[in-house]
Order: structure tokens, then C-alpha cells, then sequence
């Protein structure tokens, strides 16, 4: 599969001159992915728009199409307002192969190379832009109306379906095409193509029996048979994935269009009759009576959430149908999707997302500065390595508004690049922010919060760290050392006076401890509280035991370099059934155990050592789920 390298914009949009004038009008990726934060008005949905306006560029007939969006005049153009008349406006993206070679392909207000060969074709085919104007689509319809989505299809959705069978439209001007919107745009517009005689339709014509009973007819059946055929992918997204209690269904049964309806025997309408895709949902309740369960208008009975989980998943059912070609890149592009999300919402989407990385070059856009560090903290757990990380803003030169882009640090980088610079009190400032960071991460919720539910104050975290990483054998002398910083480094107070060579030593020192903290995995959570385990073993007398346990909170999972992973301690309740029948031990010492801190791992041994050892002695592989007899091992790994 190609990769994109870089993105060049020149006088589009937000960006202003070239790559030669300014180097931040070329995007460089580096076959990554991307992460950018962007804040309002710095330009941000000028790249989402050049890929989208780039890739579209091969389904346009003609060039001039294309080349409008780069004139000085017209309706059209996406020309940057200050470049001059003889300046240069254009977008040009460079692929490259498995092999190393380099692509480069253009449009610009001279020239469209876009179409030249089935690179960008095949590329567009494979690929996808979502934006929240997308899902808020599906909130707009009154509570009167059904939603129906054939408009949208129209507008977003067509121009990536493939019907799988060739036509060849405008009688043999153009070549054949299986693409939905080459189908549609052909159908809407051949109306006035049609043989008349004074102005009124030969219906007697071989073009408008074809045209109305066949072309018509055929295009209604084939989007039919390709909305049954995302359905089942749909909802499994929906079920599996968001979790929700409810499927979609796009009632295809009732799918029609027409052309020329008769008002009289003699009379007709002369109008095109376009398909509606209805959408309904079902709620899955086996509970409620067949009627009850229909939702007839989606929009007025679920919340904005699940209408956005249900715009996703038809989405990603649709994006999953489509496939990849070999020799031809597949990008996903992400513009402030996640908006209306909540996190719960956003987390779930933001793992879709991520498990497509194999398939398809992301690249996620968003101005919620939140939202960006949380995606940067997900994709770094998920221990993916090619991803870009950019930040940008909008400043002016001379006048004229400009993004200003860099690659983004994480405020560990921020304060070495700093320190380098001899900016010691920033520095500093930005290792109290990576210390803190980083405390909120690794510490349990009953470590890092209040009893009124707030953050700890940073010197709070430091301390409450230091029991943390001896409570659960981690490294303590690190989390010593760190919280050893507090009174300097980590002391804004403490940078008004300082001397020199000690501070930078202190900082130094810090930087060095940060460093090594950052190379631990954290995954949070990945056994939730109140989850229902179980373990058996056996005595020497061939008596089974058997242990009921339910989580009181929720364990993490930790692991420092070169050091065996630790499951985080854990409050649990647990019952135990000797032969069957609930046994309560007369010495209480295995019983005290409820309520109190201790690692599965610790409770497991102490089972194991009163067993005929005969059964597994890594309590990961022992210790089952409840619900479905999987040993833990499947959710940890």
C-alpha cells in the first residue's frame, strides 16, 4: 500500500505563498500518521479540504472543474485572498511505494495530473473524510418527518460506493463507470438529453425506455443490494463495538425511484421520483413486544450520542466494504469528529479508529486541545510508533494571516528543548506540567483524588505516588527521586531566585527521572471494577474449591523496562465453595483479605500453596471471567 509523504499547499485556503517562502506550506508526514491539533482560524480544515478537494479531482470530467478552485476569480475559487495575481495556487501530495518510489501528483489553476494513471483514483476509492457537519446531519430532520438519508448518500456517500457493474453513461461520450455518483449524476441529468419532439419526450424512444426502465430500475437495485450489504456490518459496530442496545435498518424493501409518473391516461409528471432511504432502528429486548421495539423516527427517541454511533457506523461498515489496493494509497481523514462525543463515546471511537491503522494512513484533526493530548496518550498505549504529532496556530508576517506550524513535544520535549535554550524557569515550569501528567496517569483513582472527588495538589501526588510504587513492588527509588524535586524543580515559587549551574543540574536530574518514568506501561483498567472472576483448585484429597471474586475497583496494568508486569492492587469480595457447598474457613486469615489491598496475583499464590499444585501456576491463565470461562490472560494480552 502507498503512503502519502508530504502535503504542499500553495496560496489554498489559510495558507499563503509556497514551500520555498515558507516551509510550513509543506506538511511533511513521512508516510506516518497524523495527530494535529490546530486552534480555531490557525487553518487547520484548509488540509482536510485540500486532500478532499485533491482526491474528488479524479472524478471530474473535464479540468476546468478542477481548475476553478484555483483562479484570482469566481464563486468557486479557494484562492488565498493576499496571493497575488501571478502567484502560484495549487496542492500537490508525494506517494510512496513499498519500494521507495516517489509519486507526485498536482492540481493547481494550470495543470491536473490527478487523473493520469489509477493512483488517485484507487486511492479516493479506499479512502474517507468525516467531519462533524457529517453526523450533525442526522439530528436535522423534524420529529414529524422519517430521516431520510438519500439526500445525504447524494452530497457525501456516493462518490464512495461502487456498484460492481459498468455502464456506460452520456451514450458512449464517457467510459464505463461503476462508481454510485457517476450512476446518480448521469441519472439526474440526462432528463434533458432525452429525444423530444416540441419539446415534449419521445416515449416511444429507445434512449428513454432504456433510461426509465433500465438504467433507472438498475441503479435502485444495485443500492439496494449494497445497503443490505453494510447492514450487518453496521450493526455489529453498533452492538459490539459502541455497545448500544439497538440495530439500524435502512428498510430497502421500500426503496423506489421513478422517472415520467402518469397523472392521467394521458398526462405525465415529466419529473424524476428520487429513491428515499428511510432509516429506522430496532431496540434489542427480547423483553419488549415486536411493536414496541421498532423505532419509526430514530432522531426523536435517542439522544445525540447514539445518533452520532449510528452515523459512525455506517461509516466504518461503509469503509470496510470499500477495501485497499496494493499499489494505491487509503486515508482516513478525521476533522473535530468527536465534538459532541462524550468521553466515553470518544474513547470507544478513538479504538475503531486506531485498529484501522493496518489498513489505512489516519490522519486526525481536531481544535480541542483536551481531546489531543488524550488521542496522543491512547496512541501511545496502543504502542503505535508512526504516527506525526503537529501542532498549529494562526500569526501574521506583514500583515497576512498565517499558520504557524511545529511539530508537537510532549512537555517532557518542551523542557529539554528549553533547557537547551537556557530558559531555565520555563523549564522548570513545564517539568512540574510532565510530572503532573504523568502522576495523573499512573495513580489510581483513591490514590491521585480527594474524598470530594478533586485532583491532589501536585506535592500530594508525589507522596501519594511513593506508597503507590511500594504498595504494588514497583521501582520506589524512581518515584523518590522525583518526588525528592519538589521543593526546587518542581516548585514554581522556587524559580525566582535560584543559582544557575545548581538549577540546571536540578533540572537536568529531573529531566533524567522523568525520562526513565516515561518508559513504563500504563494501560488503565484492564480489568474493570465489578467484575465477576473465578478460580478452582484442588486438595490432595481430591477436593475441588471453588472461588467466586468481584472487583471493588479496577485493576491497571503496569510494566517497567526489563521488569515482569504487575497487575495494580485491588479491594475485592470473594466466596469459596468447598465440594459445592459455601465453605467458611475457621481460620479467618484468607477471609481478612476482603476489603483489603491486594494483588490477584497474591490472593492466587495463597490458593495455589494449599492445592495438589496440579493446576496452572500463572494466576493470568487460572483466574477465569465469570461469564464466559476465558482465563484473564485474553483481556490483559
Amino acid at each position: 500500500m502507498q503512503k502519502i509523504k508530504s502535503i504542499t499547499l500553495r496560496n489554498f485556503k489559510f495558507f499563503y505563498g509556497t514551500e520555498t517562502e515558507y516551509a510550513h506550506n509543506k506538511i511533511e508526514l513521512n508516510e506516518n500518521n497524523l495527530l494535529l491539533f490546530g486552534e480555531n482560524g490557525s487553518g487547520k480544515s484548509s488540509i482536510y479540504w485540500a486532500l478532499y478537494t485533491f482526491l474528488q479531482s479524479c472524478l471530474k470530467s473535464k479540468d476546468d472543474k478542477i481548475k476553478k478552485y484555483f483562479l484570482k476569480e469566481g464563486a468557486q475559487s479557494l484562492r488565498n485572498r493576499y496571493a497575488n495575481d501571478t502567484d502560484t495556487s495549487a496542492i500537490a501530495v508525494e506517494f510512496v511505494s513499498t519500494d521507495g518510489t516517489i509519486t507526485q501528483k498536482e492540481i493547481s489553476e494550470t495543470s491536473v495530473n490527478t487523473k493520469s494513471g489509477k493512483l488517485v483514483e484507487k486511492t479516493l476509492k479506499a479512502s474517507d473524510f468525516l467531519n462533524y457537519k457529517y453526523l450533525s446531519k442526522l439530528y436535522d430532520f423534524r420529529n414529524s418527518e422519517p430521516i431520510d438519508l438519500f439526500p445525504l448518500f447524494v452530497k457525501d456517500l456516493l462518490m464512495f460506493i461502487d456498484l460492481e457493474e459498468e455502464f456506460t453513461k452520456h451514450n458512449g461520450e464517457l467510459s464505463a463507470t461503476t462508481n454510485a455518483a457517476d450512476w446518480w449524476e448521469f441519472i439526474s441529468g440526462t432528463i434533458s438529453n432525452l429525444p423530444k419532439k416540441k419539446n415534449t419526450i419521445i416515449v416511444s424512444s429507445d434512449e428513454y425506455k432504456r433510461y426509465k426502465n433500465v438504467t433507472i430500475p438498475r441503479f435502485v437495485e444495485l443500492l439496494k443490494t449494497y445497503l443490505l450489504k453494510i447492514t450487518e456490518s453496521a450493526n455489529k459496530y453498533l452492538t459490539t463495538e459502541f455497545r448500544e442496545p439497538f440495530t439500524l435498518n435502512f428498510n430497502t424493501e421500500g426503496i423506489t425511484a421513478d422517472f415520467n409518473k402518469s397523472k392521467s391516461q394521458r398526462a405525465k409528471d415529466g419529473k424524476l421520483h428520487e429513491p428515499k432511504i428511510k432509516l429506522t432502528a430496532k431496540l434489542v429486548d427480547p423483553k419488549l413486544a415486536e411493536n414496541k421495539q421498532l423505532i419509526h423516527n430514530p432522531h426523536t427517541f435517542l439522544n445525540e450520542a447514539k445518533l452520532t454511533a449510528i452515523a459512525l457506523a455506517i461509516r466504518f461498515a461503509m469503509l470496510d466494504e470499500r477495501g485497499t489496493f496494493s499499489d494505491a494509497g487509503s486515508i482516513l481523514v478525521l476533522d473535530d469528529l468527536l465534538l459532541s462525543l462524550d468521553m466515553s463515546h470518544r474513547n470507544i471511537v478513538l479504538d475503531i479508529i486506531l485498529k484501522k491503522e493496518s489498513e489505512h494512513q489516519i490522519l486526525i484533526l481536531t481544535h480541542d486541545k483536551f481531546f489531543f493530548q488524550m488521542a496522543r496518550s491512547k496512541i501511545k498505549h496502543s504502542k503505535q510508533n508512526n504516527w506525526e504529532y503537529i501542532e498549529m496556530y494562526s500569526h501574521k508576517t506583514n500583515d497576512i494571516p498565517l499558520p504557524l506550524i511545529y511539530k508537537s513535544e510532549s512537555y517532557l520535549g518542551k523542557a529539554v528543548r528549553y533547557l537547551e535554550q537556557n530558559e531555565y524557569e520555563i523549564a522548570g515550569n513545564f517539568l512540574r506540567k510532565e510530572a503532573e501528567s504523568f502522576l495523573k496517569e499512573i495513580l489510581p483513582s483513591k490514590y491521585k483524588l480527594n474524598e470530594d472527588g478533586k485532583l491532589k495538589a501536585l506535592g500530594n501526588l508525589l507522596s501519594a505516588a511513593v506508597t503507590f510504587s511500594e504498595s504494588n513492588q514497583l521501582n520506589k527509588m524512581l518515584f523518590e527521586k522525583l518526588n525528592s524535586h519538589r521543593e526546587f524543580v518542581l516548585n514554581p515559587s522556587s524559580h525566582d531566585s535560584y543559582d544557575i549551574p545548581k538549577f540546571y543540574s536540578e533540572l537536568d536530574t529531573c529531566i533524567d527521572t522523568l525520562t526513565k518514568l516515561r518508559k513504563i506501561e500504563i494501560t488503565k483498567e484492564v480489568l474493570k471494577k465489578g467484575a465477576k472472576l473465578k478460580l478452582q483448585t484442588k486438595d490432595n484429597h481430591g477436593v475441588v474449591y471453588d472461588y467466586e471474586i468481584i472487583l471493588g475497583d479496577s485493576i491497571d496494568y503496569i510494566k517497567e523496562p526489563n521488569e515482569e508486569a504487575i497487575l495494580t492492587k485491588v479491594n475485592f469480595n470473594f466466596r469459596i465453595y468447598k465440594g459445592g457447598t459455601e465453605f467458611l474457613l475457621k481460620n479467618k486469615t484468607l477471609r481478612d483479605w476482603n476489603h483489603e489491598n491486594k494483588t490477584l496475583k497474591q490472593f492466587y499464590e495463597y490458593c495455589f500453596k494449599g492445592s495438589d499444585k496440579t493446576g496452572d501456576p500463572n494466576h493470568l491463565n487460572s483466574i477465569k471471567f465469570s461469564e464466559n470461562n476465558e482465563p484473564i490472560s485474553t483481556q490483559i494480552n
